[in-house]
């Protein structure tokens, strides 16, 4: 009896700690199931946190993107604005070309000076011109002039010119008219007409390459002599022959008081509204009569002006083989 109630007891003692034991293995299975659904929340708001991130940088970048594009609408707007602004332009270009060919044509064919605009013509005016330089004396004429703020026509011989080129883009950058007086000086009119025109077109030539850029449309023949054939050659060259009203004779005086008594105390001839004055700047004399005629004349109310311009104003212009006086 005692074998059996010590077998019972260490039956149950053997149950009791299967049972103990499987108890603390069933908590131990909780437990670790517990701490692994616990890691798991975690790790799932983690991914609910990292999408949301990413949600907000998917819409972050398609507003981007959204911008971009409405950029890009902006700016094909604007460029079409400018390709047609530019279009525009070079319509505009292209009429204002074919206008200038248009001029020139009209030029070419015939009106020297009368395309040009000068603007409302001045009460009294008088061309103060010089024959035969540049010369020693040209330098002072300019500095005076500029002083004085005039401005001449120089009627410019082509081997001079060639000989002082400095003076000779003094006159044209100040602003001065510069005429074709011929290579030489040699009398025209008494040379073929293939020996006139390549005197002409040689000093025309010499004028341009000296003063850098003028080009010379009026021509004044040595002692004024012109004929039939001398037209012809100006005209077919787009020149005209530019002569003078009042010779101040200051290449026969040499002699201050003789030219100012020329200009201002020749009775019919004196000086007047229009008038073209003839002088010379390779004479100091004429020089220093020159600085004195500006003066009075000036007092007298004169606008100094240019050959051309006074073309303009009393002439309408003048025509290629025209002669003006």
């Amino acid at each position: 009896m005692r074998k059996k109630a010590r077998r019972r007891s260490n039956i149950e003692l053997i149950i009791l700690i299967i049972l103990c034991v499987t108890t603390i293995i069933g908590a131990a299975g909780w437990a670790i199931s517990i701490f692994n659904l616990k890691g798991a929340n975690n790790q799932l708001k983690q991914n609910n946190d990292l999408m949301v991130q990413m949600q907000e940088q998917i819409q972050e970048l398609e507003e981007r993107i959204n911008t971009v594009e409405d950029e890009n609408t902006t700016i094909k707007s604007e460029k079409e604005v400018l390709e047609n602004e530019k279009a525009d332009l070079e319509t505009e270009l292209k009429d204002v070309k074919t206008r200038l060919e248009d001029l020139k044509k009209e030029i070419d064919e015939g009106q020297v000076l009368s395309s040009t605009y000068y603007g409302p013509r001045p009460d009294k005016i008088v061309a103060l011109t010089f024959d035969d330089g540049p010369g020693p004396y040209t330098d002072r004429l300019l500095n005076e002039l500029t002083e004085k703020d005039v401005k001449a026509t120089f009627f410019v011989l082509g081997n001079r010119a060639e000989k002082y080129p400095e003076l000779l883009q003094r006159m044209y950058l100040e602003g001065h008219e510069i005429g074709n007086h011929s290579y030489d000086h040699s009398t025209l009119t008494n040379m073929t007409d293939e020996a006139a025109a390549d005197n002409l077109l040689k000093s025309s030539e010499a004028i341009y390459n000296a003063s850098g850029g003028a080009n010379p449309r009026l021509v004044r023949p040595p002692g004024g002599r012109y004929n039939d054939k001398l037209q012809k050659i100006c005209r077919e060259n787009n020149w005209c022959i530019a002569l003078w009203s009042l010779d101040t004779r200051d290449w026969d005086s040499r002699d201050e008081k003789a030219i100012l008594v020329e200009v201002f105390d020749n009775g019919d001839y004196s000086v007047k509204d229009g008038s073209i004055l003839l002088m010379h700047d390779i004479y100091e004399t004429s020089i220093n009569a020159s600085m004195e005629l500006i003066d009075r004349l000036e007092k007298e109310g004169y606008t100094f002006v240019k050959v051309s311009e006074l073309l303009y104003w009393d002439n309408g212009g003048a025509g290629a083989g025209g002669v003006y006086n």
